[in-house]
C-alpha cells in the first residue's frame, strides 16, 4: 500500500461504490466541484443541477455520498481534526447543501481511493488521525494553498500554530510577524484569548528572571511586539487626541526647548501639560487596552504583588504613549519623519516620561536636573491613574484597520510559513506544547 497523509478510505467516504467502480462520495465530490449539490430534504422544491444530462439514480447516489461525507466529517470532528459542527456553520461559507465548501475542498486533498480491505484501511484512517491529533501535527503546505483555512487555524483558541510559530520566530521578523499576528485574531474575534495568553508567557519569563520589574514588558520579545502593535491598533484615536498635539508643538521648532534655562522652563511646562492631559484620560482609553490592563493587573498580583504598577505603567507607557513619542511616523502621528533636532528632544520628552513612571530622578549631571521637581509632583499622580485604568469590557468592534490590513496580514503569514515550512511542522509536533525541541514530526506527504 502506497504512503500518504491520511487516508479516508475505509471510512464511508470511500466504502460504498457504485456498479462503475466509483464511491458514492468520490462522486459527490466531483459534482460538488461542477456546481451540482442537493439542496436541503427540507426544500420541497425540485433539485437543481448544472449536468442536465445526470439521471435520477445518479442523483439518489448523490444524495446518499453526502450522507455519508456527513458521517465522516463527523467521525473527523470528534477525533479532533475539525472544528465543531458549529464553529463550521458560524465561520465557514456553506454549500446549498449545508456542506462546508472550504471542508469539501480540503477533504479533496486527500485520497478517498480504496486500497486493501475496508476494515485495513479504516484501521489506517482511524489510527492516522489520532496520531495528527495526539502529536499536533499541521501541514503547514496545505495551509498556504488555502487561505481561509490557514487564517482559521491560525486564529484560533487553541494558539497550537501561534504558539509553534512564536517559538522558532528568529528576531527580525518579529515585527512583520506580530502586526500579522494582531490584525488576524482582531479580525477573528479571539484577539483576548492570544493577548491573556502572551501575559501570561512575559509574566513567567520575568518571574524566572533576576529582577521581575526590571524585566516585565521591557524586552524585546515577540510578545512585546505583539502588544505594540495591538495597543497602537486599538489606540490611535486616543494618541490622535492626547499626544499629537505636543509632538507637532516640539518638532515645529525643537531647539526652542534645549539649551538655555529658558529653553527648559518651557520644556518642564510642556512636558508638565501633557502630563495633565495623561492622567486625566482614563476615560478616553480605550475599552480595549483597559481589558488588557485589568488582565495584567490580575495575573501580575499572583506573582509580584508589589510590581503591579510597574508592569502597567511599561505597558501603557513604554510600549504605548513612549514608543509613539519616539516613532511618531509608524504611529501615524507625523507624515513625515522629523528631523534630527526634532528626533532628540521627542527622545528627551519620552525619557522624562519615563523617569516620572518609575520615579528616577534625573542625574544631577544632566542639563535636564530642573525637571525633578516635575518628576516628583507627577510620579503619585500617574500612579493613581495607572490603578484607575484596569476594567474590564466586552467590546469586540472591529477597527477599521482591520478590515483594510487583513489581506495584507495573510499574505505575510503565507510567505512566512512558505520559506519556514519545516521548522514551523517539527515545532507545531512536538509534545511540549508549541515549544520547539528540535524533534522530528510526523511525516505529512501528500
Amino acid at each position: 500500500m502506497r504512503k500518504r497523509s491520511m487516508s479516508l478510505a475505509g471510512s464511508p467516504l470511500g466504502r460504498n461504490r457504485s456498479p462503475s467502480g466509483e464511491s458514492q462520495a468520490a462522486k459527490f465530490m466531483r459534482k460538488a466541484s461542477r456546481g451540482f449539490l442537493p439542496k436541503s430534504s427540507t426544500d420541497d422544491s425540485p433539485l437543481e443541477r448544472t449536468d442536465s444530462g445526470e439521471s435520477e439514480e445518479e442523483e439518489l447516489e448523490v444524495s446518499a455520498g453526502q450522507q455519508e461525507m456527513q458521517t465522516t466529517l463527523e467521525r473527523m470532528r470528534s477525533l479532533g481534526f475539525l472544528g465543531s459542527a458549529e464553529d463550521e456553520e458560524e465561520d465557514a461559507t456553506t454549500s446549498s447543501g449545508g456542506v462546508s465548501e472550504n471542508i469539501v475542498r480540503m477533504l479533496a486533498k486527500y485520497d478517498i481511493e480504496e486500497e486493501g480491505s475496508d476494515e485495513e484501511a479504516d484501521k489506517e484512517s482511524t489510527a492516522t488521525l489520532k496520531k495528527w491529533k495526539a502529536k499536533r501535527v499541521i501541514c503547514t503546505k496545505y495551509l498556504i494553498d488555502d487561505p481561509l483555512l490557514m487564517e482559521r487555524t491560525f486564529a484560533s483558541k487553541d494558539l497550537a500554530l501561534v504558539k509553534a510559530i512564536f517559538s522558532t520566530v528568529p528576531p527580525e521578523y518579529f515585527d512583520d510577524i506580530a502586526q500579522a499576528t494582531v490584525i488576524l485574531f482582531e479580525a477573528n474575534n479571539t484577539v483576548n484569548v492570544l493577548l491573556q495568553h502572551l501575559v501570561q508567557r512575559e509574566i513567567a519569563r520575568a518571574a524566572s528572571s533576576s529582577s521581575f520589574r526590571e524585566t516585565i514588558f521591557r524586552e524585546d520579545t515577540i510578545a512585546s511586539k505583539v502588544f505594540s502593535h495591538y495597543l497602537k491598533l486599538v489606540g490611535q484615536d486616543y494618541l490622535t487626541a492626547v499626544v499629537k498635539p505636543f509632538i507637532i508643538q516640539l518638532v515645529s521648532s525643537p531647539s526652542t526647548y534645549v539649551g538655555s534655562d529658558s529653553a527648559v522652563k518651557r520644556f518642564m511646562v510642556l512636558i508638565e501639560t501633557l502630563l495633565k492631559r495623561i492622567t486625566l484620560s482614563t476615560e478616553s482609553m480605550p475599552p480595549q487596552i483597559q481589558s488588557l490592563c485589568f488582565y495584567v493587573e490580575k495575573e501580575v498580583r499572583i506573582r509580584s504583588p508589589e510590581s503591579v504598577l510597574t508592569a502597567l505603567g511599561n505597558l501603557i507607557f513604554l510600549r504605548f504613549i513612549n514608543h509613539s513619542i519616539v516613532a511618531p511616523v509608524g504611529f501615524k502621528l507625523l507624515d513625515e519623519k522629523p528631523t534630527p533636532d526634532g528626533t532628540r528632544v521627542l527622545v528627551t520628552m519620552a525619557k522624562v516620561l519615563q523617569n516620572v513612571i518609575n520615579g528616577i530622578a534625573v542625574s544631577e549631571s544632566s542639563p535636564l536636573f530642573k525637571l525633578n521637581g516635575l518628576v516628583h509632583l507627577y510620579t503619585d499622580r500617574v500612579q493613581h491613574f495607572l490603578k484607575t485604568l484596569p476594567r474590564w469590557s466586552t467590546t469586540t468592534a472591529l477597527s477599521q484597520g482591520v478590515r483594510i490590513q487583513r489581506d495584507f496580514a495573510l499574505e505575510q503569514l503565507q510567505r512566512y510559513l512558505r520559506n519556514h515550512m519545516e521548522v514551523i511542522d517539527s515545532a507545531y509536533s512536538s509534545d511540549t506544547g508549541g515549544e520547539h525541541t528540535g524533534e522530528e514530526s510526523g511525516e505529512c506527504t501528500e
